[in-house]
């Protein structure tokens, strides 16, 4: 059973994967951010796994990101994001990408004021780079307007977040081997290793220096 196929996921999250999928260096990958949909949250994260406590550093993000986690600038570890709570499953998904090498996606029902919730989709990509994890690019997305009307800074007053059934199940095809390979986390995690951390033109100027 496929992404497409499970409960359905946000329409804005599968417009993301499907640039996951076609992206092929860091700088097109990098570029995948609120042109997927007004409101998309991204960011960049680097793991110090040199302590007995892995942390994750927000090295770079978007002005989306930095409203949701009430930060100024990147450069934050994500458990100081002041995220209504939202920074302990942030911190969790950041963690199961990089422990297995795999995508992560992570599906949450925000439980607002005034008895209002709104579906949050949360996608950790880790870059895999001579088969370690050197980076994790990640997206925050909310569901659709008449769910709630709601934007990032909304998360920041959220009472809890509940967050639901794995929306993205691992087999890649369907059963029989009959009509389209599903796009699970396998097959992303094959997308991540055909990334190249640089463009041509990035590496040879860093060489260049």
């Amino acid at each position: 059973m496929g992404i497409a196929r499970r409960e359905a996921l946000l329409p804005a999250t599968l417009r993301l994967l499907e640039r996951i999928l076609e992206a092929r260096t860091y700088g097109e990958l990098k570029g995948i951010g609120g042109e997927v949909l007004d409101g998309t949250a991204s960011y960049g994260a680097w793991p110090e796994s040199n302590l007995p406590f892995t942390r994750f550093r927000i090295d770079e993000a978007d002005p989306v990101l930095l409203t949701l986690a009430g930060m100024e600038a990147p450069g934050f570890e994500v458990l100081r994001g002041c995220c209504g709570g939202f920074q302990f499953h942030w911190r969790n998904d950041l963690a199961r990408a990089f422990e297995t090498e795999m995508p992560v996606l992570g599906r949450f029902t925000a439980r607002l004021p005034r008895e209002q919730t709104v579906m949050v989709e949360h996608f950790v990509l880790p870059m895999l780079v001579r088969h370690r994890v050197r980076k994790l690019w990640g997206w925050i997305l909310l569901g659709p307007e008449e769910d709630a009307a709601a934007d990032m800074a909304c998360l920041r007053q959220a009472f809890t977040f509940q967050r639901a059934e794995d929306p993205c199940p691992t087999p890649t095809s369907s059963p029989g081997g009959q009509g389209r390979p599903q796009r699970g986390p396998a097959v992303l995690a094959l997308a991540t290793r055909r990334i190249r951390p640089f463009d041509p033109d990035e590496r040879r100027q860093r060489h260049a220096r």
